[in-house]
């Protein structure tokens, strides 16, 4: 599960964040993967969403200020997860719409 080890192999306090794992693939035997991990912040949750609603359902079952959607394809770069935490927490105040384009907008003024 390459998605899930660039997550927490960024090496930040478990309490900073939360994994949820919307799961909406028929005959899926991620459910049974996900049980073996010890991660106290990772939550599975099985999904009848199909397309972009799973999308809008995972973001949904995440508690959090702020919420980072990653496909099963994405993988996060070494001190991205701090990063992005680290930009919450400084503007948690005023909280402002943040989007992580992941570097693929190519728009260098943003």
């Amino acid at each position: 599960m390459p998605t899930l080890s660039s997550i927490y192999s960024q090496g930040c306090s478990n309490d900073l964040f939360e994994v949820v794992v919307a799961d909406n693939g028929a005959g899926s035997d991620l459910e049974s993967r996900i049980a073996g991990l010890e991660y106290p912040n990772l939550k599975y949750v099985k999904s009848q969403a199909q397309g972009f609603l799973n999308i809008i359902f995972s973001l949904q079952q995440g508690t959090g200020l702020y919420r980072k959607m990653l496909n099963h394809r994405s993988l996060l770069t070494p001190g991205s997860l701090q990063s992005m935490i680290g930009l919450v927490d400084e503007l948690k105040d005023t909280r402002p719409v943040l989007y992580m384009s992941d570097a693929n907008l190519k728009v260098s003024d943003v």
